[in-house]
């Protein structure tokens, strides 16, 4: 009987050791702060909380729309027993959310549950689950599958989810490797945004029985360069293909008989083939000249998620605004451009990876600022620089809303601040910062003599704001700033009031004309962000001599905009300021000395002329460019022209908007000759790109510029110099580079250049000048770069090649390493020492955390640039870096975080992990952007602070393979749980050994 018990007993532990190893990762550290918890009976309304291990509180049966949208700390959530429903949006952007488990009595998730959550590559399905909204995992950018356990409502099958019988598809994972997907002939519908953001997906084969591609179903595959549709297909639904900037061509079959306006809307490249006499050829007849058309929203420059600048706004790292479309009456609320955002019919994602946004106070912070006044209380600066109300203790001194010292209302200080009337701003204020009143309640708005700057998006989306009083000493209103208010909506609405917005300093942000011809009154200084765009029925644009600066798509998509006069002491053209304008004739006047990327994208004009005889303007960029999803934005200059004439054969090119090494300009830049020979040039500057097929570079012996002809008689020694260098500007394969007769030969210029015959006499003898090419390319690289490391794979991101200064002023700088999710082979990280930015830093952290002893903060500059552009990457948006910095022995026995500025100037700590590599310490940490950053040691309170927070961070196992979590007193009690079970199970034998001997 004995040794029956001993034996239960001992299965009995070997059955609570496994239980054990089941239990959720972290459960004992999960939050039970039942304050961080805001219900509403059994639903759950909000999480609070700043735990990355969260266990929701027993009973609750919903958890609610947007819960635990945005959170940035949670790594992990246990969801009780009795969760029945996941409401819309309810995790989306939780991007170091990495697993979840739905438990057993969970029957629904509703639409962009798990949108854009980055780090999400675990999920397990609960029997029990039937209903599965639109996009509820899309954009989740690690998740490859999902594990149906025993639910038999769904099916996995190549990456995608499918409902039991797979007649619908559900969802194409976006962490899916494979590059081409056939869609199995069973599937007759299609969910929307069912391939959402599948960055890897290239080629599309529809299933035989599909009838409609609805709504945002392949929006975001920037890679999807072909599709296969059937006879099948009758419908494309809006935005279907939104933003695949790679799909240059599609059939589009007889049955196609409807098309909505907006169904390629972003597919810049794409030309659509239809049999003559379709709605599909009627369609493809008017697609290109409608493209600005078919692109139009409400948007802002900058976006949160990796899409096309136009659909999103909340962002600076970038938020975007966009026009809510009415599409699928099942939406629920459902952002139908954005699964990430199910809040409001509208994205805000731009600050998603800011985890120190301050939403919804009230408080002010800092000195004697802003005062505030609302129906019902008021919230006002004392005259000490303390705060009136008691509720600021948990402020953190990266969340100052205000601050007199660098006079600026910070950052979406009172974004969606609904207890907001009427709001004066005192003097003193100098700036207003991005988003800072965006989707508040305030009615009415003051602002100061004094004010220079309202920042992006400052008052977007004020749905009650009507009056707004704007001194004349403002000087700069970036986009958007008061987008989707009725100040706009009433000034765009009253008859009587003017054609052009005028405020501030002279800055036009508003035009509701319609007439052909456009005369801008004299007086305008500055024409603000997207004025003009989409004015399809303006011909003529005569500018003021008063005109200073022509903003970011001040005139985009003015499709019929041939003319373009006066003007002449502009100075700035700013980013895609005329992009898709049809412009007969481009002449850049002497004054201007910066141009915006694509300022002039697929203009008409045949050549583009500079007047200046003394210096060519500069490449410019907007912060839009700088944020890492925009690629789209970093493209040439002058697109499509081919052709630059200058006054001087002589005028220096280098630092120019013609240099090769900015993204200005490729083709040939020429000199007219005037010692009386007429239509002869000589040749400055060749930078064209070589065929894609046959690598040949070949030049023509006459030019059109300016509408006429010209004969190339001669060319500079230095004309080809610029191809030494191909592989830091150029595009594919080199082969040759053939001139016309009255040029001779390439040899005669640079005869030490390497080329690859296109007629190689020889395989092998092809392969070895590769091989040779290869490493030129290498050590040019290395050369211009001074690399430390090489490109590397590792884990899902992939590691930066680094360049270091060697005045970087870190120890072992050239060992710190970046790891990036989205593809980084075109940049490269660069360590350097900025002294100002880092004296900023200092101060910062100073008169935030006390005086500085030596040793105390260690400083390093980061930098990502893109190779092709020279432009930095400062922000990553979804895309979140994983940094790792070699720390010295010291540094790591002590209490250490890393601080750093964020884009407004305010102080960001962040919290991270030590370990060891190749016998050294190193401090690794994840950020959404890169400037002055330090390595803080914590003293005393803030020593004790920083030890708490880093405690939070998630531990991993030392098992690369699989990355489990552990706690290691798991590991202890499973020891010893499985140590008892064996000593009971095999007691009589021990026992008898012993006897034995």
């Amino acid at each position: 009987m004995r040794k029956k018990i001993r034996k239960i007993a001992g299965l009995l532990f070997l059955v609570l050791a496994l239980a054990l190893t089941q239990i959720p990762p972290s459960f004992s550290l999960a939050s039970s702060d039942s304050s961080d918890f805001k219900k509403n009976g059994d639903t759950l309304i909000s999480y609070t909380g700043t735990a990355s291990v969260v266990s929701v509180p027993n009973g609750i049966k919903t958890i609610g729309t947007d819960a635990f949208a945005g959170n940035q700390f949670l790594t992990s959530v246990q969801l009780p027993s009795s969760v029945e429903t996941i409401e819309n949006g309810a995790f989306r952007n939780c991007t170091s959310l990495q697993e979840i488990t739905f438990p057993g009595g969970l029957t629904r998730v509703e639409s962009g549950a798990f949108a854009m959550c980055d780090s999400l590559a675990k999920v397990t399905f609960s029997p029990a689950l039937y209903v599965l909204g639109a996009g509820v995992f899309s954009g989740d950018a690690a998740l490859k599958s999902v594990n149906l356990g025993k639910n038999n409502n769904f099916t996995i099958l190549d990456g995608a989810l499918y409902n039991r019988d797979k007649t619908k598809l559900l969802q194409v994972f976006s962490g899916r490797s494979q590059d081409t997907f056939t869609m199995p002939d069973s599937v007759k519908d299609i969910d929307r945004y069912a391939f959402w953001g599948c960055k890897n997906l290239k080629k599309v084969v529809l299933s035989s029985n599909l009838t409609e591609i609805p709504e945002y179903s392949f929006s975001n595959c920037s890679k999807l360069a072909s599709v296969t549709v059937p006879y099948s297909v009758t419908r494309i639904a809006a935005k279907a293909f939104e933003d695949c900037g790679s799909l240059t061509g599609i059939f589009l079959p007889v049955s196609v008989t409807d098309i909505h306006a907006t169904a390629f809307d972003g597919c810049y490249q794409l030309q659509i083939q239809a049999e003559e006499g379709t709605t599909a050829y009627e369609f493809a007849q008017t697609f290109v000249a409608s493209i600005a058309d078919q692109m139009e929203r409400d948007s802002v420059s900058e976006n949160a998620l990796p899409f096309d600048r136009n659909t999103h706004i909340e962002s600076q790292e970038q938020d975007t605004v966009q026009k809510t479309d009415t599409v699928s009456e099942d939406s629920q609320g459902f952002d139908p451009k954005n699964p990430a955002d199910v809040s409001k019919l509208d994205v805000s994602d731009y600050y998603a990876q800011d985890t120190s946004d301050v939403i919804g106070r009230t408080r002010v912070v800092g000195g004697n600022a802003v005062v505030f006044y609302n129906d019902s209380s008021t919230a006002e600066m004392t005259g000490d620089g303390t705060v009136s109300q008691n509720d600021v203790t948990d402020m953190q001194p990266d969340q100052t809303i205000c601050d007199n010292a660098s006079h600026t209302i910070a950052r979406k200080a009172y974004y969606q601040n609904q207890q907001l009337g009427s709001v004066a701003i005192e003097n003193g204020i100098e700036s207003i910062g991005d988003f800072a009143f965006a989707r508040s309640a305030v009615t009415a708005i003051s602002l100061p003599d004094g004010l220079a700057h309202i920042g992006y998006g400052a008052f977007y989306h004020c749905d009650n704001l009507e009056n707004v009083q704007i001194p004349s000493s403002v000087t700069e209103i970036e986009p958007d700033a008061f987008t989707n208010t009725p100040y706009m909506t009433n000034w765009k609405n009253d008859p009587s009031s003017d054609a052009f917005l005028i405020v501030g300093d002279g800055i036009l942000i508003g035009y509701k004309g319609t007439g052909s011809s456009v005369y801008l009154p004299e007086g305008v200084k500055k024409i603000a962000g997207s004025v003009f765009k989409n004015h399809t029925e303006m011909t003529d644009l005569y500018l003021p001599d008063s005109l200073t600066e022509i903003g970011e798509e001040a005139c985009y998509g003015c499709t019929s905009l041939m003319h373009v006069s006066g003007g002449k002491h502009v100075v700035k053209i700013c980013d895609r300021a005329f992009a898709l304008c049809p412009l007969a004739d481009l002449t850049i006047g002497a004054p201007v000395t910066e141009i915006g990327l694509g300022a002039y994208k697929l203009v008409s004009a045949d050549a583009v002329v500079f007047t200046s005889e003394t210096a060519l303007p500069g490449s410019s960029y907007e912060k839009t460019a700088t944020r890492l999803e925009n690629d789209n934005y970093r493209i040439l200059t002058f697109d499509s022209v081919n052709v630059a004439v200058i006054k001087s054969p002589y005028m220096q090119l280098e630092d120019t908007v013609l240099d090769p090494n900015y993204l200005g300009f490729r083709g040939l830049v020429i000199s007219v000759l005037s010692d009386g020979q007429p239509g002869k040039a000589v040749l400055v500057s060749c930078t064209c790109l070589p065929d894609e097929k046959t690598g040949l570079v070949q030049l023509p012996s006459t030019v059109r510029a300016g509408g006429k002809t010209y004969e190339l008689t001669s060319a500079l020694p230095s004309a080809f110099s610029a191809y030494r260098d191909f592989d830091m500007w150029g595009e594919g394969p080199l082969a040759d580079i053939l001139l016309p007769p009255s040029l001779g030969s390439i040899s005669q210029y640079e005869p030490e250049l390497r080329l690859r015959s296109a007629t190689a006499s020889s395989a092998a003898e092809s392969e070895q000048t590769t091989d040779q090419s290869t490493a030129q390319e290498a050590n040019t690289a290395s050369d211009q770069s001074n690399a430390q490391g090489t490109s590397s794979e590792t884990g899902q991101g992939t590691e930066l090649v680094q360049t270091t200064d060697q005045n970087s002023g870190y120890s072992n700088a050239e060992l710190i390493t970046a790891e990036c999710l989205d593809d980084t082979n075109s940049y490269y990280l660069s360590v350097s020492k900025d002294v100002a930015s880092q004296q900023t830093l200092e101060d910062a952290v100073s008169q935030t955390y006390g005086p500085l002893v030596d040793g105390q903060l260690n400083m390093f500059d980061l930098t990502m640039f893109e190779q092709k552009s020279k432009v930095p990457i400062t922000n990553f948006g979804n895309f979140p870096v994983q940094v790792s910095v070699p720390v010295s022995a010291a540094l790591a026995e002590q209490d250490i975080c890393v601080v750093t500025l964020k884009d407004d100037g305010s102080l960001q700590t962040i919290y991270g992990t030590k370990d060891k590599k190749d016998d050294l310490d190193y401090f690794t940490f994840r950020t959404n952007h890169f400037s002055s950053y330090g390595i803080y040691a914590g003293i005393g309170d803030q020593a004790a602070k920083i030890r708490a927070e880093s405690s939070k961070q998630t531990l991993k196992d030392a098992s690369p393979e699989t990355g489990d979590y552990f706690e290691p007193k798991w590991l202890l009690a499973l020891a010893s749980l499985l140590l008892g079970a064996a000593l009971l199970i095999n007691l009589p034998a021990l026992k008898k050994q012993k006897e034995n001997k």
